[in-house]
């Protein structure tokens, strides 16, 4: 029985191409055989016709291969442009965050030294739940964190409590950040009253809003 990876190297072989030819060079090669091999070409040759009819037939079996793997390509680019990040290779397993309920030196652990990015990121959340003082130093832990979703739900957090002993591992987060991180930590800045925070945005040029202006934070300043 003939396989169909046999029926394309054979296909290939005949109309003289490579694997991976496009549509357009299919249709070159074929055009190539058959002005050599068509019977009204050839009259009276059945050699030639038969020559004809396996150089057609390998020539539409590759056409169709070709279409179904463009089609395919089409689907999944647009599939990818709806849905960013659909066709990426799936992550870690990702826990249930059960660790909110963990005292505040074990989730600081879990954040510090799991290697599994979805468990340091529960374990900055579990932490912002547990709110107080010693909360705010234990995010900044995580200001430093290889992954960038950890790295900003430290920030997002951070804001909430409006801690000023972060101001500077802020700033200096700021200098290695994107511009979307950048907007984030600039913002966590503006609710924090420093005179630090406040000259620092103003050389960014971002003037932090009037203090009264500022959302109130859910931890209140540290």
């Amino acid at each position: 029985m003939t396989r169909p990876k046999d029926n394309v190297e054979k296909s290939l072989a005949l109309l003289g191409v490579k694997e991976g030819a496009t549509q357009a060079e299919l249709k070159q090669a074929f055009r190539r055989k058959a002005v050599a091999l068509h019977p009204d070409v050839n009259p009276g040759d059945p050699m030639a016709a038969e020559a004809f009819k396996r150089v057609t037939a390998a020539y539409e079996l590759l056409r169709s291969r070709a279409r179904a793997e463009s089609a395919a390509a089409k689907k999944k680019k647009s599939i990818e442009e709806a849905v960013p990040g659909a066709a990426a290779p799936k992550a870690a397993h990702r826990p249930r965050p059960r660790s909110v309920f963990l005292p505040l030196d074990e989730l600081v652990i879990r954040m510090r030294l799991s290697k599994n990015p979805y468990v340091r990121l529960h374990a900055v959340r579990a932490i912002a739940a547990l709110g107080g003082k010693e909360v705010a130093w234990a995010l900044i832990k995580a200001l430093s964190d290889e992954e960038r979703a950890v790295r900003a739900e430290a920030v997002a957090a951070i804001a909430e409590f409006e801690s000023r002993v972060a101001v500077i591992p802020l700033i200096s987060l700021h200098k290695t950040s994107d511009a979307a991180m950048r907007a984030q930590i600039e913002s966590a800045l503006a609710r924090v009253d420093s005179a630090m925070a406040s000259a620092f945005l103003e050389r960014a040029g971002k003037r932090p809003p009037p203090r009264s202006a500022r959302m109130p934070a859910s931890g209140g300043a540290v």
